[in-house]
């Protein structure tokens, strides 16, 4: 199988000598922003701390001075002398960014500050929450797509591709989306390209059939392919379990964490690397997966807690709640913002070779968890690693697939097929149901087949939904794992 092209520690050297292959556009050249970049990646630990804790002195005092939401309560706990000192300010939760979304806001930002627009969740856990946003804190998007380019070694002159949801893309010059069908091109990436001479890119729909997809990437030969994760296994199962399309080189998963099985499976059948990065609609890319295997912070950008249900830090190996402080948005700034999800704190130096401060796998999202009852969860993964190491034989007619908890306890996993699933395939499901369950709840699980599967209210495809997700108090309607 092929691995990243990262497999060895890099190098300071290694990284100016990958920058070089980018060009900046003329009405860039001599911006040092992407140089700085490389070599604040390889700066000694005490340098990335002081640093922070000055971006995290000055954002704060922005707040209290200019935010009417950070101008009340004890002026004490915003004086922070050191990074630990950070756990003194309450966490700021999505229901209180939705409650106060005006006193959250500043008046009229600092001179030369312009206002950049509305970033929102995609809403899977109920209403969206929506930030307003500088044209600073939404071009850091596209910086840090760079940096992640060069670390995942893109060659910035080849062709890429982007399936996404339709709402992502310009609309069309009659006002409508890009339907299915169709092809919306750019002449550079498109945020990569902002900044640098790229190659062309080549977009289409995700709600195309798998089976369009797979001919449209025949067709245009690209060497990247980004995506939403899911719908690579959904390629390999339109394409009986074997790469769609030779040119690709790699894989860029969006939207949602690629598990560990999810990545074995993938890159398996592709034999190329799946990269992703990690971020949210409400702050931006905030870290970026590295070849070790960590997702190392981009500290220019922002700092990240990992902490337990009291907001203290968990220590290294342990789980915890992600909570990120954006540097950036001086129109709506964030202080520690429950992000919702579930990470692994990890300490010591990267084998990867960079310094920069990094966390280990995203888990997923806390609530999904403490809304489940005792077990069920354990009986999902069952489940759900037993489809991911099916051999590709029987997964041939095969096209989606979703797991559904119902509230009497009853598991349902739901196939949409193009033909006869062969009776080992079920054989395999029934007996790791067995032994995660017992023989005693084997009729709790069944199997239905169905034309269609309900994603998220953001348009992302679920693994597992249940109704137990479904409760008003927690506005949930699905899972995306």
């Amino acid at each position: 199988m092929t691995h990243s092209p990262e497999a060895s520690p890099t190098t300071l050297e290694q990284e100016r000598e990958e920058q070089l292959r980018w060009k900046l556009l003329p009405q860039y050249s001599g911006l040092p922003l992407f140089d700085r970049l490389v070599e604040n990646e390889f700066l000694p630990q005490e340098v990335h701390q002081q640093q922070q804790l000055q971006r995290l002195r000055k954002i704060i005092q922005y707040a209290r001075d200019f935010i009417p939401y950070y101008q009340t309560g004890d002026s004490s706990m915003y004086q922070i002398g050191k990074l630990s000192d950070l756990s003194r300010l309450p966490i700021l939760t999505k229901q209180e960014v939705i409650d106060h979304f005006k006193t959250l806001q500043c008046a009229h930002l600092p001179r030369g500050g312009k206002a950049g627009g509305i970033t929102s969740s995609s809403g899977t856990t109920g209403r969206p929450v929506s930030v307003a946003q500088t044209e600073r804190s939404m071009r850091m998007f596209s910086i840090f797509r760079q940096r992640e380019a060069r670390w995942f070694r893109q060659d910035p002159t080849a062709l890429a591709a982007r399936m996404r949801f339709p709402q992502t893309f310009p609309r069309q010059k009659n006002g409508s989306l890009l339907a299915n069908g169709e092809t919306y091109t750019r002449k550079r990436w498109s945020h990569q390209g902002l900044y640098f001479e790229t190659g062309p890119e080549v977009c289409c729909n995700v709600e195309n059939t798998r089976e369009w997809q797979i001919e449209w990437l025949k067709k245009h030969r690209p060497k990247y392919l980004e995506s939403p994760p899911t719908i690579f296994e959904e390629l390999i199962m339109a394409n009986n379990q074997k790469k769609p399309v030779d040119s690709l080189e790699c894989l860029v998963g969006i939207g949602t964490v690629v598990t560990d099985s999810m990545r074995s499976i993938i890159e398996r059948i592709f034999e190329i690397p799946i990269h992703q990065n990690y971020g949210m609609n409400e702050a931006g890319i905030v870290a970026a997966r590295c070849s070790a295997q960590r997702y190392h912070i981009h500290t220019e950008h922002c700092f990240i807690e990992i902490v337990d249900q009291d907001g203290l830090p968990v220590k290294p190996g342990e789980t915890g709640r992600v909570i990120v402080t954006p540097f950036k948005n001086l129109q709506m700034p964030l202080l520690r913002y429950d992000t919702g999800d579930l990470a692994i704190a990890v300490e010591g130096a990267c084998p990867c070779g960079r310094t920069l401060p990094s966390i280990g796998t995203i888990v997923g999202r806390y609530w999904r968890y403490a809304s489940l009852p005792e077990g069920s969860f354990k009986r999902f993964m069952a489940i759900y690693n037993t489809m991911k190491w099916m051999p590709p034989e029987l997964l041939v007619n095969l096209r989606q697939n979703q797991v559904h908890l119902y509230r009497d306890m009853r598991f349902e996993i739901r196939l949409r097929t193009v033909g006869p699933l062969s009776p080992e395939f079920y054989k395999r499901i029934t007996a790791r149901w067995i032994e995660a369950a017992g023989e005693s709840e084997k009729e709790l699980l069944s199997f239905k087949e169905v034309d269609h599967i309900e994603g998220s209210p953001g348009g992302k495809h679920l693994e597992f939904s249940s109704d137990f997700f479904s409760d008003e108090d927690r506005k949930i309607t699905n899972v995306d794992i």
